[in-house]
Order: structure tokens, then sequence, then C-alpha cells
């Protein structure tokens, strides 16, 4: 299948609503580009601060984009972020052309970084940052948890065209992804969302039904719900699927949920 970029979606939303920078927003799998096919999008744009979400399983080619990127405009900030950062700072910091990382829930310290650098501040006194100093890596403070995630912006849809995205699990097509908490309690050792905390935190019903229905009107047919743990407030569960119910929305959705109790 082919699954839209949440992250980056938040990321850019908050960017959005937070500074004056323009945003664009460059899936590469979903539009077939390579490295050539980037290297072209990267010289037409000409950006400032290039963001790349990096995951373990896409090191390869997060790599592979840095090195692009700067070779296509070397004046560009090349700043990582993902749940590889957060697993391996150092490491991922020590990848020729990482100018920073993003350190944790990237929304707000992103936006931030991109109002130092276009301010002309030290991006190092921005919470949340990881940078070179030196020859060394250097980190600033850490940045609380979005405790009520209602304050943050809904993912930026608009930034893609959401008829490329699909998924052989879904009974129509398009589809999206949605996360409605962050945070588990639980301690399993496998845990690949450290940076997200121990602690469930959770949008409201109606933050979550606002959302659904935005999509409805975008055309998308099915929603994953990427929640770690999803069930864990049950009210909650109940209440979003009664205001699915008082909208009439008519939409498939999925969530990754446990059987057993909590």
């Amino acid at each position: 299948g082919m699954y839209p970029p949440l992250g980056l979606l938040y990321v850019a939303a908050g960017v959005r609503a937070w500074t004056d920078a323009q945003v664009e927003l460059l899936d590469a799998p979903a539009l077939h580009l390579d490295q050539k096919g980037i290297a072209e999008r990267i010289t037409q744009a000409r950006p400032d601060i290039v963001g790349i979400q990096t995951m373990t399983f896409t090191l390869i080619d997060a790599i592979a984009t840095v090195r692009t990127s700067k070779s296509a405009y070397p004046s560009a900030h090349i700043s990582l972020g993902g749940p590889h950062v957060n697993l391996y700072p150092e490491e991922t910091l020590s990848i020729e052309g990482v100018d920073s990382l993003v350190l944790g829930e990237g929304e707000r310290p992103f936006a931030d970084m991109v109002n130092a650098l276009t301010g002309g501040a030290d991006i190092a006194d921005v919470p949340a940052v990881a940078v070179m100093r030196n020859g060394k890596p250097s980190t600033t403070k850490a940045r609380a948890l979005e405790s009520n995630l209602d304050n943050l912006p809904q993912p930026d849809r608009d930034l893609l065209d959401n008829s490329l995205y699909w998924s052989v699990l879904a009974k129509r097509s398009p589809i999206t992804t949605a996360m409605t908490s962050r945070g588990c309690p639980m301690k399993c050792i496998f845990c690949d969302r450290p940076h997200l905390g121990k602690t469930f935190r959770y949008r409201s019903a109606l933050s979550v039904v606002d959302e659904m229905e935005d999509c409805v009107n975008r055309g998308i047919k099915e929603i994953f719900l990427y929640d770690d743990t999803f069930t864990i407030n049950r009210q909650r569960v109940f209440d979003i699927r009664d205001e699915i119910k008082r909208r009439a929305l008519v939409l498939q959705w999925d969530a990754r949920v446990r059987q057993t109790p909590w």
C-alpha cells in the first residue's frame, strides 16, 4: 500500500500555524520519485530548510536524500526527525550533511527552529533540537510533551494529493492515517516510540471526529488509526463512535487494539 507521511503532515501544520514560512511537502514514494527526481524538485523549490522523516527501516533512503538535498541546494539547512533520530541521535548527527535533529514530538520544536533560523538566532537555544558543536553532539534541554493534544493543529492534508494513498487492507480507497492519542503506560522492551512518553494522552472525541469529517469531505473513504493504545480509555472510544453516528459520517475506520484487558 501507500500511506501518507502523517508525522510530516503534523509538522507542516505546525509550521503553517506558528511561523510565517511557506511550506511544501514532497512525498517521494507516492510520486514515484527517485533521487534524480528529488534533486530536480529541490533545485526548483530552493528551500531554506529541508525536513526529512527518518525511521530505521528508511535510514538508507534518508541518508541518500540528505546527500541529494545538499548537492542540489547546498545552502539548505537539513534537519531530521522521527523515531530513528530519537533512538540514535549521536549516530544520526554524524551523517554527513545533517545540520540538526528535532527530538521528541516535532510540531513545536521544528516551528521554533524555523523561526530561529529565519530570524538569525542560534538554534542551539531551541529546546529539543540537537546539533554538532566543535565536532561533538550537542542537545538542548528537553521539551515537555504536549499535555493537551487538542491544542495541536490538525494534519495539513492540503499539502498532499490524497487520491494517491491506498492499502491492500482497505475495503475502499483512497485511505489516510490518523492518530487520536499518544503515549503508552506499558513497558514493552521492544517499544519503538519511547519519545512519545509513558503517559496516555488523547484527543477529545470532538477533535477526532472533526478530523474524520474533514477526511470525508476530501473524498477519503477509509482511515487507519495508528494509535499505540487506542482502547485504553473505553469511554472515549464509545464517545467517538457516538459522535460519528450523530454526524452520520459514511466512512470505514480501523484501529490497532489489544484483545485482552489492560
